[in-house]
C-alpha cells in the first residue's frame, strides 16, 4: 500500500511538474511586452503589496470560500468513477497556474519578480499544497480513513490561518525591503 502511495504521490507531482511547464510557455508565448497595461497592472499589485487590505469578516469569509472551493471540488469528485482522471486534470490546471503566475512575475520583474512570486506564496500556498497533496492522494487511492481527513484539516487550517494573519505582516516587511526600483 505505502509502495502504491508513493507511486500516485510522484505520478501526480509530474503532473503538476507538466503542468508548470505548459503554464511557464503559454507565459512566454502571451506575454505582451512591457506594454502600459501590463506596467499599470503591476503598480497596482506592488501598491496592494505594501499596503494590504485590513482584515475584517468578509476579508476572512472571502478568502474562506475562495480557499475552501478546490479543496470542496475534489472532495465531492472523489465520490465519482471519474476521480483519477479528474484529479489529474485538477493537478495539471494547478500547475498551469503556478507556472505561468511565476513566469508572468519574472517577465515583468526580471529575478525580483521570482523572489516576489516565492515571497507572495509564502507560507500559505506552500500549505496549501501540502494539503492538497494529502486529500487527493487519499481521494486518488479511495482511502476513507479519518487520519487523512484530520491531517488535511490541519494543513488546511494552518494554511488558512497563515494567509489571513501572517501573510500581509510578512508582505509588508518584504515590501519595506523589497528594491524600491521595482513600481
Amino acid at each position: 500500500m505505502e509502495k502504491e502511495k508513493t507511486n500516485v504521490q510522484m505520478q501526480l507531482f509530474l503532473f503538476m511538474l507538466g503542468g508548470v511547464v505548459l503554464g511557464s510557455l503559454f507565459a512566454n508565448v502571451t506575454h505582451p511586452g512591457r506594454s502600459v497595461e501590463t506596467e499599470l497592472f503591476q503598480n497596482y499589485l506592488m501598491e496592494r503589496l505594501r499596503n494590504p487590505i485590513p482584515i475584517s469578516e468578509k476579508v476572512i469569509f472571502y478568502v474562506f470560500i475562495q480557499r475552501w472551493r478546490i479543496f470542496l471540488f475534489f472532495i465531492l469528485i472523489g465520490c465519482t468513477s471519474i476521480r483519477k482522471q479528474v484529479i489529474k486534470g485538477g493537478v495539471l490546471w494547478i500547475g498551469f497556474l503556478i507556472g505561468a503566475a511565476f513566469s508572468m512575475a519574472l517577465l515583468g520583474y526580471g529575478i525580483h519578480g521570482g523572489i516576489l512570486f516565492f515571497f507572495i506564496s509564502f507560507p500559505h500556498g506552500f500549505l496549501y499544497l501540502i494539503a492538497l497533496a494529502i486529500l487527493i492522494t487519499g481521494i486518488y487511492l479511495r482511502q476513507r480513513c479519518w487520519k487523512i481527513y484530520v491531517s488535511f484539516s490541519f494543513w488546511w487550517i494552518l494554511a488558512f490561518v497563515s494567509e489571513i494573519w501572517g501573510s500581509p505582516r510578512f508582505l509588508q516587511w518584504i515590501c519595506s525591503v523589497f528594491p524600491q526600483n521595482i513600481k
